[in-house]
């Protein structure tokens, strides 16, 4: 049926649509609740929109929580999306999509500013993903673009993002100390079940002075790197890499060592180098 008030309850499960301020629901819901406020006690099968959305301990979910904060308390499964500042699931079998997104179990993907799981068997990308059974080590790398890096690996055994931050052995125009921040996306490979492992990854590269102000010469990298696991929580890691730096004519910079082997093209007030480089260090 339909209900439309400031304040909607019902008694036993509701089948069909609630709309008004506060929709609550004792049992189950099969349809539609829109309000300010959807709490459903038991487990829902359709759409909740609304500022914060609720759901209790039911047996099993499937559809929709779009708000806020989404909160799906189902004990064996949610199927289906949250899409939310803040989502909140058990056991999820669909996507999460927010700033921040915490589930027990997933199956599907995690998309947000911050995620966390203690299973996830898809994907989690986002600037902190947190993965318990998942891939996550610390890096300390060289590479042909700066002389020290600091960072991390984090996401699920298969699918991770790389962030970091280093510094260069160059200086900036206005002669200060030259740092870069590394981001991007990549995915690890156990070919057998042993010591031996491959990370193939994008980064982006971005670099400045200590103040924060940009050189105006990314540089985007395709990084293949072999890995071989010497202990439990200690890896070395090396291999090549392809760049592409796009720079302002004045901030331009040649790489060394590689001139033989770039390519280099001109547009207008940009300059487009293309070079192999390398990429070395230590997971731990």
């Amino acid at each position: 049926g339909f209900q439309a008030a400031l304040i909607n309850i019902s008694r036993g499960p509701l089948y069909g649509f609630d709309a008004g301020l506060v929709n609550m629901t004792s049992g189950s819901v099969r349809g539609f609740q829109a309000g300010l406020v959807n709490l459903a006690k038991s487990d829902v099968h359709g759409l909740q929109a609304g500022l914060v959305n609720l759901t209790g301990l039911g047996a099993e979910s499937n559809g929709a929580q779009l708000g806020l904060a989404n909160v799906n308390g189902s004990v064996e499964m949610y199927n289906g999306a949250q899409v939310g500042l803040v989502n909140v699931g058990r056991k999820v079998h669909g996507a999460q999509v927010g700033l921040v997104n915490v589930a027990g179990e997933v199956e599907g993907a995690q998309i947000g500013l911050v995620n966390f799981a203690r299973k996830n068997q898809g994907v989690s990308i986002g600037l902190v993903p947190i993965v318990l059974d998942g891939y996550h080590s610390g890096l300390l790398w060289f590479s042909d673009q700066s002389a020290l890096n600091l960072g991390a690996k984090l996401g699920t055994r298969n699918v991770y993002v790389v962030l970091g931050a280093g510094m260069t052995r160059d200086r900036t125009s206005n002669g200060r100390r030259e740092f870069s921040s590394t981001f991007g996306i990549g995915g690890h490979f156990t070919p057998a079940r042993g010591p031996f492992f491959l990370d193939v990854d994008v980064i982006g590269t971005n670099f400045s002075d200590g103040d924060g102000n940009d050189e105006h010469r990314p540089i985007t990298s395709l990084r293949l790197q072999a890995g071989w696991q010497i202990a439990r929580y200690f890896a070395v890691v090396a291999g090549p890499t392809l760049n592409v730096q796009v720079a302002q004519n004045d901030k331009d910079r040649a790489p060394r060592g590689v001139g033989w082997a770039e390519q280099v093209w001109h547009s207008g007030d940009h300059t487009v180098r293309m070079y192999p480089g390398l990429i070395a260090g230590l997971q731990f």
